[in-house]
């Protein structure tokens, strides 16, 4: 993901919007974009929690930029220490 956030004004996602399906998230104000088709998450969209945020972009989804090549921070999930039982889920709004 892009480290910094791009403002909404210079900001031009896909051109269509049809392609993608959105998962609402930290109170329903982070959008997550995905594609219907492959599942791929191509960027974020967080412009409704301030003027200071914008979107998150999945550098790997941008024509012409080689992701591998830039200098990055892998996470290994899987390796990390599991959450005590988190309780039940909230309810649904």
């Amino acid at each position: 993901m892009s480290s910094a956030y791009i403002p909404a004004g210079d900001f031009h996602p896909t051109e269509n919007p049809n392609d993608l399906t959105t998962y609402l998230w930290n109170d329903r104000v982070v959008k997550h974009v995905f594609c219907k088709t492959c599942g791929v998450f191509p960027y974020n969209d967080c412009s409704e929690c301030g003027p200071e945020y914008g979107y998150r972009v999945n550098l790997g989804c941008v024509e012409g930029i080689d992701a591998l090549a830039l200098d990055i921070s892998n996470i290994d999930g899987r390796s990390m220490e599991v959450c005590a039982d988190p309780g039940p889920y909230p309810a649904s709004r």
